[in-house]
């Protein structure tokens, strides 16, 4: 499916044009990104045709190899450092800080631009549905999920699938599928890289199997014990006292509902949290299609190794080598 096709069923679920801030964002550090990876992959092809030809037509000169390699590595730097800037601008908002609204704004305004390039879609829906998970559009966060049922394959994505599922069963208090996230993750666990984002998902999906567990038991020592410490992310830890306070109130444990919710109300931002601990919150219906994200145990044990939208630009990766190749081999074999 092209890359237009999977964009009109991200449109199909949101309208993009509530989402249209975050201008200044898109002018400077996306489309520099962009600018910079094109140089990056035009430096690369053109180093590697060179390395092809030079003994063909060039006499050896290592200065003139020294600046080719020195340039290479020049843009490959700045690739990597932009990319970075890139992923920590559009991440904050989404994973670190509580204004998922700012995040997913700026998200939406990014992906326009990169169509004609290589899309990850699964990494695509799990951030789009972390987003509107956050600001409490559970429904959509829904329909999001539920996209991720075909473009999640490996591991590390059915991770990150079965964390924004396990996120959506915690707002409905549903603790069985909570720790049915849990143990579906532990089978990945084996399969998944030790990538840091991927790490910190499946910490976080066993921590909240653990505390319904403890929740379902009313066990608050234990709830206590597992959400002792402070997080070091602003998110994590309006989550932390949110679920603190949802399992003081389940136990009636007056002496701390007060402190929890009082912290949560004052560092929600624009999350759904913030409003939850009001007395006249409702939350939302469940979705028809929860909970969106089925994975049986041949996928859970079988996971690709390749993510499917990698595969179609790998392999336009090596047809591109080989004609330089054949080109190369050709001029050689002329001019012999």
């Amino acid at each position: 499916m092209s890359n237009k096709e999977e964009y009109e069923k991200i449109l199909e679920i949101v309208d993009v044009n509530q989402y249209s801030g975050e201008k200044e964002f898109v002018d400077n550090c996306a489309t520099k990104f962009k600018n910079v990876r094109n140089a990056f992959y035009i430096v690369l092809f053109t180093e590697l045709f060179y390395l092809m030809i030079k003994d063909i037509f060039i006499d050896e000169n290592i200065f003139l190899s020294l600046i080719i390699l020195s340039l290479t590595l020049v843009v490959i730097l700045s690739y990597l450092k932009q990319r970075k800037i890139l992923y920590r601008e559009l991440n904050t908002y989404l994973f670190r800080e509580c204004y998922p609204d700012k995040g997913l704004s700026r998200y939406v305004n990014f992906i326009p631009m990169m169509l004609k390039k290589q899309i990850l879609w699964s990494k695509v829906h799990y951030n789009m549905g972390i987003g509107l998970y956050y600001m409490g559009d559970i429904t959509r966060a829904s329909k999001m999920l539920s996209l991720m049922q075909d473009s999640c394959t490996t591991a590390n994505d059915m991770i990150l699938a079965l964390y924004l599922k396990q996120l959506i069963a915690l707002y409905y208090m549903d603790m069985d599928e909570v720790i049915g996230c849990a143990n579906d993750a532990r089978i990945l666990h084996p399969k998944a890289s030790q990538a840091s984002y991927v790490q910190k998902a499946y910490s976080d999906i066993q921590t909240y199997g653990d505390y319904a567990n403890y929740y379902i038991n009313h066990d608050m020592e234990h709830i206590y014990q597992l959400f002792g410490s402070a997080y070091e992310r602003p998110l994590d830890e309006v989550k932390r006292h949110f679920y603190l306070y949802k399992a003081a109130k389940e136990c009636n444990d007056l002496q701390n509902i007060n402190t929890f919710s009082g912290f949560v109300s004052a560092n929600a931002g624009t999350t759904w949290y913030g409003s939850a601990i009001t007395d006249g919150f409702v939350p939302v219906v469940k979705p028809d299609n929860y909970p969106a994200f089925i994975a049986d145990q041949d996928r859970l044990n079988n996971p690709s190794k390749i993510d499917n939208s990698r595969k179609k630009y790998i392999l336009l990766g090596v047809v591109a080598v080989l004609i330089m190749y054949l080109i190369s081999y050709t001029i050689k074999t002329f001019n012999l």
